[in-house]
């Protein structure tokens, strides 16, 4: 409906809503940058999109106030620059995540005058890389990315979602959002009564039950989860700066 919208745009906003829901197969999404109006500006649209460009702090401040102003009424988009610092990429996505976006979409434009031309990341394979990673990493757990049962916490640097148990599986989402490295350890009642987790991001050799490595039909070794024991109802970890761990059980 708009894009960075101001207090006296109220009229205009209801208005192409009002216009656009003659088609009811077109949600609409209104995309805001003004904190201050995020229920605002979230009261005129069936998604609310924020896009917070910036440092790792002024996003998580944003991704804390859409979770409580908006998260229990409406789903939320983050919008993150596309070509930001390559460490940054993998962090706010996650970030994000774990505050309960539904939609992720970078942003990158080209413009013809009046500012920067070709903003993006065309010409920049560190980015691409990450983000090459990162999208099969996301790949690989939407299952639990899909589950309706979430629980979102924070304990000091380290943001945190559960879901589960949708198509039997739980998920632990952790990240260490710190600037350093960091142990963790914390309390999680899910993990009560889990001794052991698979790890969907740490691929290793999969083998059978002689402990012989399992080849692919090009001949190539097939991969699955880590499975790593852990102590029960405890996260307990060493992580480094920005990274993230997901557990399945």
């Amino acid at each position: 409906l708009a894009d960075e919208p101001n207090e006296g745009q109220a009229k205009e906003l209801r208005d192409r809503n009002e216009i656009r829901h003659r088609d009811r197969n077109h949600p609409t999404f209104v995309a805001s940058c003004r904190p201050d109006l995020f229920a605002f500006h979230a009261s005129f649209a069936d998604v609310f999109a924020m896009d917070p460009y910036g440092n790792e702090e002024k996003f998580i401040d944003w991704c804390r106030r859409a979770e409580k102003e908006v998260l229990p009424h409406k789903p939320v988009i983050a919008v993150p620059w596309a070509d930001t610092k390559p460490e940054l990429i993998r962090l706010q996505a996650w970030t994000a995540i774990v505050h309960g976006v539904r939609g992720i979409i970078w942003y990158c434009w080209s413009q013809a005058g009046g500012g920067p031309l070709g903003v993006g990341i065309g010409k920049k394979p560190e980015q691409q890389a990450v983000y090459k990673e990162l999208l099969a990493d996301l790949k690989r757990i939407l299952p639990g990315l899909y589950n309706l049962e979430r629980r979102s916490f924070e304990v000091g640097p380290f943001h945190c979602l559960y879901t589960g148990p949708q198509g039997g599986k739980r998920y632990l989402i952790v990240v260490n959002t710190s600037e350093k490295d960091e142990d963790a350890s914390f309390d999680v009642p899910e993990l009560s009564r889990v001794k052991s987790v698979f790890r969907p991001l740490v691929q290793v050799p999969m083998k059978d039950k002689n402990g012989n490595e399992v080849k692919q039909k090009d001949g190539t070794v097939r991969l699955t989860d880590e499975r790593i024991d852990i102590a029960p109802g405890k996260f307990i970890h060493e992580m480094k700066a920005g990274e993230v761990q997901v557990w399945r059980w």
